[in-house]
């Protein structure tokens, strides 16, 4: 029983606490021009299958209620280059994220302490993945786009370090 509660406890803390604690998710909040900062990001090793996953996590920093997130990713080798899907032969993979979520709230809340989508590309030489682009519809279907120069900046936290350069 004492396990149990003690999971219990641990889960509710880092849902409702793991947002709002970093400096720059609060320093965003006060800024009008960041929709949303993305607080984790990266991709699993691959599976036998080449399959590789991807888990993000992103705060809504904006005073409107998101809808939908749309992030348009990319992944890159050992050497920095970015790899396509040897299935499908794309080298962008979009994936959507359905709200809403309302302002200081986290995606992880509504999917789990690391929301994943599973084997998002085929490649077994994939190191590392990360968003691109981000395309922010609200609830009132108003529509923003973010682009790679834009979306650095509201990225917290990059695992594609151990490439050549940030994805």
């Amino acid at each position: 029983m004492k396990i149990s509660l003690l999971t219990a406890l641990l889960v509710l803390l880092t849902l409702s606490g793991c947002a709002t604690n970093s400096k720059r998710v609060k320093q965003a909040m006060l800024e009008t021009n960041l929709p949303i900062i993305i607080t984790q990001q990266g991709t699993l090793y691959p599976n036998t299958a080449g399959g590789v996953d991807f888990r993000v996590d992103l705060v809504n920093t904006s005073d409107k209620t998101i809808k939908y997130v749309k992030l348009l990713l990319k992944a890159k080798n050992r050497v920095g280059d970015y790899v396509i899907d040897e299935v499908t032969g794309v080298e962008t993979k979009m994936i959507t994220v359905t709200g809403p979520i309302k302002r200081g709230e986290h995606l992880a809340k509504y999917m789990g302490l690391m929301p994943q989508w599973t084997n998002v590309w085929y490649n077994h030489s994939i190191i590392c993945g990360g968003v691109i682009k981000a395309k922010i519809i609200y609830m009132d279907n108003e529509e923003i786009e973010i682009d790679d120069t834009k979306l650095y900046s509201m990225i917290d936290v990059s695992r594609c370090n151990n490439a050549t350069s940030a994805i």
